[in-house]
């Protein structure tokens, strides 16, 4: 047994000559119409005929990247399959992204205590930045993350 499958996607528009002669630029008429054999395509190839269909539309590449983007990447999907389809293309998700700056900035902190103690290692108060990265994880939302 054969099985044959053809997807077709149709584009009509028409127009009307309202506003004098830059109304010479416009096409008054479109008649787009795609068509690919459908029974072997896979994911990518089907996004990619309805990117091709998109810009034909008019549509530009930004624009169609973006969409693409918003399919794969909102509310309604579940963070662990946009966590996973961001590392199979070496995304880095915001959460991720803001987890890594906190880091950094723990570190910093860290280190510039450090250094105040290395400068004045015969003090006996805490200096303000040794008094700072002890209270940082009281004062940041980087543990609510």
């Amino acid at each position: 047994m054969t099985y044959d499958s053809k997807i077709t996607l149709k584009f009509d528009s028409t127009w009307e000559q309202t506003r004098g002669i830059y109304d010479e630029e416009e096409i008054p008429e479109e008649h787009i119409t795609f068509e690919c054999p459908a029974q072997d395509l896979n994911a990518t190839q089907l996004f990619q005929f309805f990117a091709k269909f998109a810009a034909a539309m008019g549509h530009t590449e930004s624009g169609i990247m973006k969409g693409a983007m918003f399919t794969t990447f909102n509310d309604m999907r579940s963070f662990e399959q946009m966590k996973k389809t961001a590392d199979e293309y070496d995304l880095v998700m915001k959460e991720d992204h803001i987890k890594e700056v906190c880091k950094l900035e723990a570190e910093v902190r860290d280190l510039r205590a450090k250094l105040s103690r290395l400068q004045q290692p015969d003090n006996p108060q805490y200096t303000a930045e040794e008094i700072d990265a002890m209270t940082y994880e009281n004062e940041t939302t980087c543990e609510t993350l």
